[in-house]
């Protein structure tokens, strides 16, 4: 059975650092951990988790697109 916490593990798992050192992922990647973990979640319903609860992560996807780039603001955590 899947337990809520394993969404947060999925969420940090996905996270990587860009050439220039940020803290960043994509949409698509915390979905595949998702799955990992027996969550189903469609890119969608990932971008609204991350927009509810990861309120120091920012949008900076550069096209309209549901496989988002999210990077950590400047002073931003992982909650």
């Amino acid at each position: 059975m899947a337990r809520t916490s394993e969404i947060s593990a999925a969420f940090v798992a996905a996270i990587h650092k860009n050439p220039k050192g940020y803290q960043c992922l994509r949409t698509e990647d915390f979905v595949r951990e998702l799955r990992n973990r027996n969550w189903h979640y469609t890119l969608a319903d990932a971008n609204r988790w991350i927009e509810r609860y990861q309120t120091g992560f920012v949008d900076k996807t550069p096209d309209i697109s549901e496989n988002r780039l999210w990077m950590l603001r400047n002073m931003g955590y992982v909650q």
